[in-house]
């Protein structure tokens, strides 16, 4: 006796029993069995929801994520304490640059150089002995000239033709030349008269403009003031001569009296000046641009070359 084995399916939502055999025998069931679970299947799996998976980082990725954070945050860091020091920097060079280009000028302004010291002007007895680069001015005039020579030997003569007409003159030396001047004055309008009077002599003079350029001198405070007085008295004892007035002897004396103890660099001007003392206190009005000149080149002489 056969055993059928009986296999249950649903149908239609009905509850049917199909023999094994009959599947074998009947294609066409099976096949309809076999559609009908597809879709018993598919219907089914419409009906049950697809689960939703989540997903949890590991240790190690958050881990990781914390890094790349911290990472993140210290470049961040970095970049702006960069930025700060850079700026401070910044600030600072540029303060340091204006200080030091406002000294430089400041220095320019009193005329010395290398040197932040300030002038006060020369006192009786100053012992200064740093010493520093300084920049004296030149000085400038209107010069009668009665000459200019290459030989000292034909100076002479001319000089003497002065000489008898009771008219002093004096030789300056440059550039191994010799010119021969016969009067001093602070424009070119104020010479004409003397120079009249010389031309009713026989005696050919032409004005010219005749100047000593400024130059850096190594000396110490003193002697730099002491110069600076010398420059201003003599600019004002110019101003007299042209006047047709006498030189200010006392203030001459005054500035002799006020040079430095201990003074070295200028020593051989001072000696100089100090000699003729004589002829500065003496000076006439006839006398005093000869005097005022010989001042002049003694000082271009031992100074300024």
């Amino acid at each position: 006796m056969d055993k059928r084995k009986t296999i249950i399916v649903w149908m239609d939502g009905k509850k049917t029993k199909v023999s094994k055999n009959d599947t074998k025998n009947n294609p066409m069931q099976s096949t309809y069995t076999n559609t009908e679970q597809a879709a018993a299947q598919e219907s089914n799996n419409e009906i049950d929801p697809i689960p939703t998976y989540i997903r949890q980082n590991s240790l190690e990725e958050e881990a990781a994520f914390k890094k790349g954070k911290g990472n993140k945050n210290k470049l961040i860091k970095h970049i702006f304490i960069a930025t700060m020091t850079a700026v401070l920097l910044g600030v600072g060079l540029g303060i340091f640059m204006l200080n030091m280009f406002t000294n430089i000028d400041a220095n320019e302004v009193n005329g010395k150089i290398g040197s932040t010291g300030e002038t006060t002007g020369a006192n009786k007895g100053v012992t200064a002995t740093d010493q520093a680069t300084y920049t004296l001015k030149g000085l400038q005039a209107f010069v009668l000239q009665a000459g200019l020579f290459n030989d000292e030997a034909n100076v002479a003569v001319v000089q003497n033709k002065f000489n008898d007409a009771g008219i002093q003159t004096m030789v300056w030396k440059r550039d191994d030349q010799y010119y021969l001047f016969a009067n001093i004055a602070q424009a070119k309008d104020q010479t004409d008269d003397e120079k009249a009077a010389y031309k009713a002599s026989d005696l050919e003079t032409y004005a010219k403009k005749w100047t000593t350029t400024e130059t850096n001198v190594t000396i110490t405070d003193a002697e730099y003031n002491w110069l600076q007085n010398f420059h201003n008295l003599w600019n004002a004892s110019l101003e007299k001569v042209s006047a047709d007035q006498s030189l200010p002897s006392t203030k001459w004396e005054d500035w002799i009296a006020s040079y430095p103890e201990n003074a070295k660099n200028t020593a051989e001007f001072y000696q100089a000046v100090k000699e003729n003392q004589s002829s500065i206190s003496e000076a006439s009005k006839e006398s005093a641009p000869i005097v005022l000149l010989n001042i002049w080149n003694q000082f271009d002489q031992l100074v300024l070359k």
